[in-house]
């Protein structure tokens, strides 16, 4: 696979939550939650730039991309930001643009109850997972390998 780098939107898998507000200032929203690993996490969103990133003992452990904007709140289409991308793939992206950016997934895997389907691609480093929604990438995440 083409993935590289620990980093998305300069926030570095594994730095600080300190280092995280330095890059993206105070987030819209702070939530609780658990981590895949069942222990306590938090998540920061940020839905102007569509992105949430989620801490684990005070470290980014994901940084997950999603479609911008907040219904609350929405912004008007001059002041909203470029889409994030993952290895230059970036939301809304066709099927054919993540394999020709990413190459071959690991693999593809069915969501359970759903026609959508989960690209997976990972390096030593990291995991990258694309959500494929009516053939366009719909959100994706960065996560730490342990």
């Amino acid at each position: 696979p083409k993935l590289s780098g620990t980093s998305l939107l300069g926030i570095r898998l594994g730095a600080a939550s300190a280092e995280l507000t330095k890059t993206l200032k105070r987030p819209d929203r702070i939530v609780q939650s658990k981590t895949t690993d069942d222990s306590a996490g938090t998540i920061y969103f940020y839905y102007p730039l569509g992105v949430a990133v989620v801490l684990a003992e005070g470290r980014v452990e994901s940084i997950n991309l999603f479609s911008q904007g907040n219904p609350e709140n929405p912004l008007p289409v001059e002041q909203t930001p470029p889409l994030p991308e993952l290895g230059g793939v970036a939301i809304g992206s066709t099927v054919e643009a993540l394999e020709t950016k990413l190459g071959k997934a690991e693999q593809i895997r069915q969501i359970q109850d759903s026609a959508d389907k989960m690209y997976c691609y990972g390096t030593d480093a990291v995991e990258a997972e694309c959500i494929v929604k009516w053939a366009e990438v719909d959100r994706m995440g960065l996560t730490r390998r342990r």
